[in-house]
């Protein structure tokens, strides 16, 4: 799932094969961002992100226009709670039976711990989503479009479970939700990934190796003009 970035890194260096270029994954603080010691709360599912930001709220409007209904359908009591702040008019229109829509809160780390199921169903945008990585360093167990997990090194039935269509999409959250032992293996295998790939030292040592190549070439440009 990390192509888009490696794709990006190709273009740079073809147009300025000169210049210095890495990947640099984003990153989680994971001691912040741990597993919660208290199981979550029935058929609970959560969504966080800042909603003026587009993609965030098409992506959650996607969700409970055309994904949540059918979870309602096979789960009467799922609860969601949208975590995230936005223009009240966009926020107002989430509301829905069996949805909390919180607006922007301190700390998103109780809504997610207390959820059995993270969303990121996203259809647009680029980079890499800190809202995934969050969850998963918190050891949930998380349904993602294939866009919303670019950027990422996952695999679907490892990491996470992958879905980009309504029906899909839905039924691999309804399945979450009665399958605690699946949440269990997948939330660490999530976890497990970031603490190996995708903690905050990781991305550090890469920036440092970044700026060392870069002041390596500076130092040799200086020394090559002095003689000149």
């Amino acid at each position: 799932m990390c192509d888009n970035l490696e794709r990006d890194a190709r273009a740079i260096r073809a147009a300025c094969p000169s210049l210095p270029t890495a990947v640099v994954a984003n990153g989680v603080d994971v001691a912040d961002f741990g597993p919660s010691v208290r199981p979550p709360k029935g058929d609970t599912i959560v969504f966080t992100g800042v909603l003026r930001y587009r993609p965030n709220l098409d992506g959650i409007a996607w969700f409970l226009d055309d994904v949540y209904p059918r979870i309602r359908a096979a789960r009467p009591g799922v609860h969601l709670t949208v975590v995230g702040g936005g223009d009240p008019e966009a926020l107002e229109s989430l509301r829905r039976v069996g949805v909390t829509v919180t607006g922007w809160v301190p700390d998103v780390r109780p809504f997610v711990a207390e959820a059995a199921v993270a969303v990121v169903p996203l259809m647009a945008g680029g980079g890499t989503r800190l809202k995934l990585l969050e969850a998963m360093s918190a050891g949930k167990s998380v349904v993602s479009t294939t866009i919303g997990a670019e950027g990422v090194g996952v695999h679907s039935g490892t990491h996470l479970l992958l879905a980009d269509d309504p029906g899909a999409f839905a039924d691999e959250v309804v399945r979450l939700l009665g399958d605690p032992a699946l949440r269990d293996r997948l939330g660490r295998g999530a976890r497990d990934l970031v603490c190996r790939e995708y903690q905050w030292s990781n991305a550090a040592a890469a920036l440092d190796d970044l700026y060392g190549q870069v002041l390596r070439g500076f130092v040799v440009d200086v020394a090559h003009r002095g003689h000149a």
